[in-house]
C-alpha cells in the first residue's frame, strides 16, 4: 500500500527547548542538529509502532477495494473486520479528507461520508 506524506508534522512531540534541558546544553551552536535528531527520533517511533505521534496529512492509494481474499483472508473464512474495509497503515486516524475512486466507466468519483467510518 503506497502511503504518502501530503502535510508533515508542524511541530515535533519534544520541542528544541525541552531537549536542550534534557541534554543539559545551554548554547547555541548544536540546534540544527539536535533538530534533525529530534525528526528523526519520532519518524522511528512512528515506523516502528505504525502510530502518527504528531498530526499530519496522508494520502493513501490502492489499486483497488479490498475484499477478503485481497487481506490475506481466505474468502469464506471468519475475519473480525468487514470483508471490504480499508485497513490504514498510520493511526490514530483524525478524520478522513475524502474517499476517491475510478467507477467503471472510468470517471472519479467521491464516496459520500456516510457510506463508510473511521474507527
Amino acid at each position: 500500500m503506497p502511503i504518502q506524506l501530503i502535510t508533515p508534522p508542524v511541530q515535533e512531540p519534544v520541542s528544541l527547548a525541552e531537549a536542550k534541558v534534557h541534554l543539559r546544553v545551554d548554547f547555541e551552536d548544536d540546534d540544527a542538529l539536535i533538530g534533525s535528531l529530534l525528526v528523526a527520533a519520532r519518524q522511528a517511533a512512528e515506523s516502528l509502532t505504525h502510530r502518527q505521534l504528531v498530526s499530519a496529512r496522508w494520502r493513501l492509494v490502492l489499486d483497488s477495494f479490498p475484499g477478503p481474499s485481497l487481506m490475506g483472508v481466505p474468502a469464506g473464512q471468519p475475519f473480525t473486520l468487514p470483508g471490504h474495509a480499508i485497513l490504514i497503515p498510520k493511526s490514530p486516524v483524525a478524520c478522513v479528507v475524502e474517499i476517491r475512486y475510478l467507477d467503471m466507466a472510468g470517471a472519479f468519483e467521491v464516496m459520500p461520508p456516510q457510506n463508510y467510518t473511521v474507527d
